[in-house]
């Protein structure tokens, strides 16, 4: 049976925006990223992803509602709970067996940043017994970097705000992020220029602007000690 152009649009809109409304998740940090979002004073995100879900929506006619969340780990259980139809995030083999992945819109590289005066500059000297790394709950990032370090001890914190509050207080060492542009820490905390790149680990992570559970970044391997 042939679908009409007409046919197949009302059959899409169905199927991705199932309830007459887009309901994407996006994730918060306090500087804006290609992936993350930023809010403004009355709690509207913005960013990258809400630009490209404003463009879904519109192509299918239907109103959106954003999700805010502090985490990717979040936005992927509740895009795998059917809570939202839409969400932006990184892509590993966990992610996969959850939600379905679109085409990439943004490629990233995961490295660590570490605090001022830290004898950290290569990737080794991260991995060592005494230092103490932390990364967001419940994401690929953390994931790939527990899979990297054998010696390093690793923690979950729920947001960006509290991994930068811990790298402040000298309450971590080390802090794997994802480089975006702007650099994601820039302007918000004195930590110094000093990195080390994670490059143990490859992961594909895209985004599409329309299916049901798109992705958002790729992790490459690559090391610029």
């Amino acid at each position: 049976m042939l679908w009409s152009g007409r046919n197949a649009e009302e059959v899409d809109v169905k199927e991705i925006a199932p309830t007459g409304k887009l309901r994407v998740g996006v994730v918060y940090a306090p500087v804006a990223t290609a992936f993350f979002v930023t809010k403004d004073a009355q709690g509207k995100p913005h960013g990258v992803t809400v630009d490209l879900a404003n463009e879904l929506a519109a192509k299918l006619g239907v109103p959106i509602e954003f999700t805010v969340a502090p985490n990717s780990g979040e936005v992927t259980e509740a895009t795998s709970s059917g809570a939202l139809d839409v969400s932006f995030m990184p892509v590993d083999d966990e992610r996969r067996k959850k939600v379905d992945f679109g085409p990439s819109y943004f490629l990233g590289e995961s490295t660590y940043l570490v605090r001022p005066g830290s004898d950290i500059k290569t990737l080794a000297e991260v991995d060592r017994a005494h230092v103490r790394v932390i990364g967001i709950a419940n994401t690929t990032t953390i994931r790939s970097a527990a899979r990297a370090l054998k010696a390093a001890k690793i923690a979950p914190v729920p947001s960006v705000e509290q991994a930068m509050a811990m790298m402040r207080a000298g309450e971590a060492d080390a802090s794997v992020k994802i480089l975006g542009r702007p650099p994601l820490f820039e302007g918000r905390a004195d930590f110094g220029e000093h990195r080390a790149d994670l490059a143990a680990n490859r992961c594909d992570r895209g985004d599409d602007d329309h299916g049901d559970q798109r992705g958002d970044k790729r992790i490459l391997d690559r090391r610029d000690a």
